[in-house]
């Protein structure tokens, strides 16, 4: 039997309620190993330090490669005080819990026009910057991909649960956009009066990971890269962190921080009191 050890995990993860769950592997990456709860519909991920804490997520002490020491695919897991494969690996949820929810704070013109410098300087295109940049500079479009092309459409219909599921990828750039937008409102303590129905659908147009992503951001909960860079939108470093995740996945969802904070201050936005944790399966 292998042993792996958790040491740090997403407060909401709640070791108790999670007891005599069974699961299956969902998917298996480098630095990321994926759990499906049978009847939570949740996803529950496992992860070495390279990666960030993000929500239903335990990070490991140890920094090793998933992809040659995890089951296969569609292997049973049980859940007790830990996760227990049937090939033999136990990976520990003794682990000590992480707050992962956004701290509403203020954020000022210059912060905002600096992250929006900052994509136009490193931004990487092929999702919706160069859509987003169209709108928001009044500028033509030019020789653009497919998915880009779409995207605008999408843009120009002013419609968030339209652009879930647009784009390549384990989670599509339209997706990536949305959650910046989601959380950009949690940033400034207005949250977006989403209807729970948008959420609920958008399992079946995207990917299961982006799904789950789209859910933790509508409860305002994103991982610990992203905190970072949001106790200051002008922190290169955490900029470039977040700006690194993915293809174009750090990029979009940038555009998407960006484009909500300019939505909220506009006025063009619905408005909610804080919510409390629902079931949006």
């Amino acid at each position: 039997m292998s042993w792996l050890e958790g040491v740090r995990r997403d407060a909401m993860l709640d070791v108790g309620l999670l007891n005599g769950q069974i699961g299956y592997v969902h998917s298996v990456f480098q630095n990321v190993l994926n759990i499906e709860l049978i009847e939570r519909d949740r996803l529950i991920a496992v992860s070495t330090p390279r990666r960030p804490l993000a929500p239903d997520m335990v990070q490991l002490s140890d920094v090793l490669d998933f992809r040659s020491v995890a089951p296969d695919i569609g292997t049973r897991v049980v859940i007790g005080e830990g996760f227990t494969f049937e090939n033999g690996l136990t990976v520990s949820l003794d682990a000590a819990p992480v707050d992962l929810h956004v701290k509403a704070r203020p954020v000022d013109d210059a912060s905002v026009d600096e992250l929006y410098e900052f994509l136009i300087t490193y931004g990487k295109e092929g999702g919706v910057l160069r859509p987003y940049r169209k709108r928001f500079e009044a500028l033509s479009a030019g020789r653009w991909n497919t998915e880009e092309r779409f995207i605008d459409q999408v843009m120009a219909e002013g419609k968030l649960d339209r652009l879930i599921g647009l784009g390549p990828g384990l989670t599509p750039a339209g997706d990536d956009y949305v959650t910046g937008r989601l959380l950009a409102a949690h940033l400034l303590g207005q949250p977006l009066d989403v209807p729970l129905e948008m959420l609920r659908i958008s399992r079946d147009k995207t990917t299961r990971v982006s799904y789950q992503m789209l859910r933790h951001a509508y409860h305002g909960r994103t991982n610990e890269a992203v905190l970072d860079l949001f106790h200051s939108l002008t922190d290169l470093d955490a900029l470039k962190r977040v700006l690194a995740i993915g293809s174009t996945s750090g990029t979009d969802f940038l555009v998407g921080v960006h484009a909500g904070i300019i939505a909220q201050r506009s006025g063009n936005r619905d408005s909610s009191n804080d919510r409390e944790e629902e079931d949006v399966s």
